[in-house]
């Protein structure tokens, strides 16, 4: 392909001295909805000569989408580069397409010209980093349509080029992207209230309230003795460190790698009681969880998770629900007889169950003793499955009354009255 200066220096001449007469440059808009230099123009074609990308009554715009608008060229005519510029989409879909990092593809269209290819076989149109359209476009009727004098480096003879401010999205500051960086549903200035102009290369709010990371889960952790060791059992994903100690306060202990998580336990394997803590890879912390040694075994840890007034508790292999209560230096429990029993207590929550150790759970007395609010009777519960009956006890007999627990009625009626 030959381009020859005289007759592109005529044409850019004849070009300028036409733009100058009938039309008025047009300034420069934000990144992300970019228009074309007033200056830095125009494109050559061997065929159709100077195509200027920069007319007013043009309005040729680059977004991170596509470019719409005309081009202008005194021999070819006007240059249609989007379908939507005169709403023709229902008939013919077309327009030149941008990738957001500035790689064109698709075509334009002229009435005496015809179909222009922005990627066509051996050319293509890139805009680089500094807003230059380069590379070359292709027509049947117009030849090859080159968008930059460094193409060929012909600048010395004539510099022409297509500019615009648009940019790559890749390389533009956080709050001229067109990209929602910070995930709030809010993108760029001055809808994100994060960005403070333009060029704030950070959506993100210093207002936003601070969201503390997730607590890890640790109700299916326990600690068994295997292999003349201590491991831990039912780990769930997305812990990353451990920290163990013997004082409840963590006095000298440190995070560790999770990975070396046997290892850190046999260190305390002779303890005869552990304070154990997890955190997450997001940097949230668990409860603390508190191992005891089995009663007089000596062959590891039993599960001992710290246990509330109120709280309701499981083993890991059994499905019966417990509620507990601590009263008069006794602890108790009392079974929860069914799950439309446990729904009748608004304040019970499934996911609020605690996992403990049988051994855990068997240190505290079980209770059958129960009153209800508005009821004068003691009723003994026999709890039989999900079902079970209850009778009437003789109030002039001693009960330990620091057992009984209040239920409510659905509970009490899940119990068959009997004599």
């Amino acid at each position: 392909m030959s381009i020859k200066g005289k007759n592109k220096l005529l044409f850019l001449l004849l070009g300028i001295v036409i733009g100058a007469l009938f039309f008025v440059s047009k300034s420069f808009s934000s990144s992300p909805d970019g228009v074309i230099d007033s200056t830095d123009k125009y494109a050559w074609s061997e065929n159709t000569g100077w195509i200027s990308f920069g007319e007013t009554n043009g309005d040729v715009r680059v977004t991170d989408t596509q470019i719409t608008g005309y081009a202008w060229s005194e021999n070819a005519g006007w240059i249609s580069l989007n379908c939507s510029n005169d709403n023709s989409c229902s008939t013919v879909d077309y327009k030149v397409a941008n990738d957001g990092e500035g790689n064109l593809s698709g075509y334009g269209w002229s009435e005496n010209a015809g179909w222009i290819s922005f990627n066509p076989s051996g050319g293509g149109v890139i805009i680089n980093s500094s807003g230059e359209f380069t590379g070359y476009a292709w027509g049947e009727n117009t030849g090859w349509i080159s968008f930059n004098c460094s193409n060929d480096n012909s600048c010395a003879t004539v510099s022409h080029r297509v500019k615009t401010d648009w940019r790559p999205q890749s390389l533009r500051p956080a709050c001229s992207n067109g990209l929602d960086d910070d995930g709030d549903g809010l993108i760029d200035y001055p809808a994100d209230k994060g960005c403070t102009d333009a060029n704030d290369n950070s959506e993100i709010d210093g207002s936003v309230a601070f969201v503390p990371p997730a607590r890890p889960s640790v109700k299916t952790i326990s600690v068994e003795f295997k292999n003349g060791g201590l491991s831990f059992e039912g780990l769930p994903t997305g812990i990353a460190q451990v920290a163990v100690s013997t004082s409840s306060n963590f006095s000298g202990a440190s995070w560790q790698d999770i990975s070396q998580k046997e290892n850190i336990l046999n260190s305390y394997k002779d303890a005869q009681r552990l304070y154990i803590k997890f955190r997450g890879r997001d940097g949230g912390v668990s409860d603390v969880i508190v191992y005891s040694k089995n009663g007089g075994t000596g062959n590891g840890l039993g599960n001992s998770v710290v246990i509330n007034e109120g709280d309701i508790v499981k083993t890991i292999n059994n499905p019966d629900v417990y509620i507990i209560k601590y009263k008069g230096g006794k602890q108790y429990k009392r079974l929860i007889l069914s799950p439309s029993v446990f729904k009748s207590y608004q304040h019970l929550k499934w996911e609020n169950i605690k996992v403990i150790s049988q051994t855990q759970l068997d240190g505290y007395i079980t209770s059958n003793l129960v009153q209800v609010a508005g009821d004068k009777n003691l009723y003994e519960l026999f709890p039989s499955g999900d079902t079970g009956e209850r009778k009437v006890l003789d109030m002039s007999k001693a009960y330990d009354i620091d057992s009984v627990y209040e239920i409510n009625s659905v509970d009490r009626n899940s119990y068959k009255l009997v004599k």
